[in-house]
Parts: C-alpha cells; structure tokens; sequence
C-alpha cells in the first residue's frame, strides 16, 4: 500500500509539476532537424552580432556578457516556445531577460531587444508592427506538438504530498519526491548558511486531512467583484482546479502532508497553492489534523 502512494505521488508530480516543462521542450524541440537548423544559424548570428564593432558604451555593455553562445541560444528558444499567441515585444524581451545572466537590469534588457532582433532571422518568430505607429509585436511561427501543449496546460503548482516528506538536511533539498529546491523563499535569496531545518521538518511530518463534510456544505465565495473579465476567469479556473485537487486527494485516501519553506526573515510558510493552511478563510476552514485528539483544559 505504501509502494501505491509512493508511485502514485511520482505519477502526479510528473503531470502536474512545472518543472518538467523545460526538459520537455529540450526533448521536443532539439530532436527536430528544422530547430537543430535554426539553432545553428541563431548561433552564427549571435557570434556575428557579438563581435562587431559598437559605439563604446555598447560594447562595455556586451563585454561583461561571457555565456556560451550556443547555450544562450538554446535557453531564448526554450522560452520562446513559452510564448502564447501574439505579445508585446517588450514582455518578450522581459521573458528572456534572466537567460542572459547580465549584471545589472536594464543592461539585460538592452541586450535582450538586440539579440531577439538578430535572432529573428532565424524566421523562428517575427516582429511587427500592425500600423506605422504602433507598438512592436512578436509572433512564433512554430509551436510545440498538440501533446506537450497540453501537458504544459495541465501543470500547475504541486498539490499536497500524500506521502511524508523526507527529512530535509540541507538548505537546498527534497521538496518533493522527485523535485529539490531551496529552503528559502524568493529568488536570489538562497544561502548556505544555518537555517533552522528541524522547524521545517517538525511541520512537514503533521498529516492532514480535508473536511469532506464542509466541501459538500459549502462552496467558495467570490472575492468582491472583479477589475476585468480576464481577472474573473482567472479565478474561476483557479477554483475548478483546486476542486480537482480536493477530489483526487480524497480519492487517495483523504490524507496528505505540506512542504514548508523559510523566508529570507526565517518566517515559516506552507507552501501549496490550491491547498494551503496559510489560504483565504475557506482554505483555512477545509484543512485539519488528520489525527484529531480532543482538547482539554
């Protein structure tokens, strides 16, 4: 029985976790002749672009970029493939941004709208201009097969574990049975330093449990109206996954554990999105002690 709920808990990090979105377009995308092409050429015209001849802040700029060309390539196609639809050029270039590793923000983004630009030729994608005034805009001309699209629609935030989390020893460790992460919340934020694991541990090993009865009692309230449409349906779908979610924990037998992580303050916080003891009221209402004892004074 236990062996079911360790494979069963693989099974569902594997289709929901969003960390196995990138090795997925790798697989994808570079066994295809036409990229691997593309790739090659965006390559060559990278290495052309970076070694002209610039007005000096330019080139001060492009000095302190000392990435491997055909990594650099690789990592803006993965996040092209990303890209959904037509989008402003600059959200783009802001997608693309951390690839280039560059010291300061704004010399990334400069240096992001410039390489986009050059790998354009690869005719991967296209930037236009719908009028002579308009804003830029970028468009894929490829997309990923039928599969992975829905397989990266299905992903989302990790549900609870329905297996004990493992004892966390370190700052960078299991926060999940296939997955490892920081201890410490926010990017940029990880150390090595002492971070109180035992704390971590102590509220990873409380099992918990859903009150089916007050699901089948109530539903979850609107929050106040909404600024726009996109906002609202955002939200409905955001409901109608965490009811799944309910549903398949309690089908896997209605007991489950929360990963918990440190902010860079050592503030303790559950980590969970659609279940969450830190949530809104009716999140908090939903979850209890799976061992219940009776409180006396």
């Amino acid at each position: 029985m236990i062996l079911d709920r360790i494979e069963y808990q693989k099974a569902m990090e594997h289709k929901y976790s969003r960390k196995n979105i990138r090795q997925k377009v790798i697989d994808e995308v570079f066994s295809d002749a036409t990229y691997i092409d593309m790739l090659e050429h965006g390559v060559e015209l990278l290495n052309d672009f970076l070694s002209n001849d610039y007005y000096e802040s330019k080139q001060v700029r492009l000095a302190q970029f000392n990435r491997d060309t055909e990594q650099t390539v690789k990592d803006i196609f993965i996040s092209l493939f990303l890209v959904h639809g037509d989008q402003d050029y600059t959200a783009v270039v802001g997608s693309i941004v951390k690839d280039l590793k560059m010291s300061s923000t704004i010399d990334g983004v400069k240096t992001s709208a410039e390489m986009l630009a050059v790998l354009c030729e690869t005719n991967l994608f296209d930037i236009y201009k719908d009028h002579k005034y308009d804003s830029l805009k970028f468009r894929m001309n490829y997309e990923l097969s039928p599969q992975l699209q829905k397989f990266i629609k299905e992903t989302k935030y990790l549900p609870p574990t329905i297996v004990e989390p493992d004892e966390v020893k370190s700052n960078y460790d299991s926060d999940g049975l296939t997955t490892k992460g920081s201890m410490i919340l926010g990017k940029g934020n990880h150390h090595d330093e002492e971070l109180c694991l035992d704390s971590l541990n102590l509220f990873n090993q409380v099992p918990l449990t859903l009150n089916v009865d007050l699901l089948m009692s109530f539903s979850e309230q609107k929050p106040g109206e909404f600024t726009n449409e996109d906002h609202e349906q955002q939200w409905f779908r955001f409901v109608n996954q965490s009811y799944q979610i309910y549903k398949e924990l309690i089908q896997a037998g209605n007991e489950f554990y929360l990963y918990h992580k440190n902010c860079k303050r050592g503030r303790t916080y559950s980590q969970g999105y659609h279940v969450n003891t830190q949530g809104n009221k009716f999140r908090k209402a939903i979850i209890e002690f799976a061992e219940q004892e009776v409180v006396t004074c």
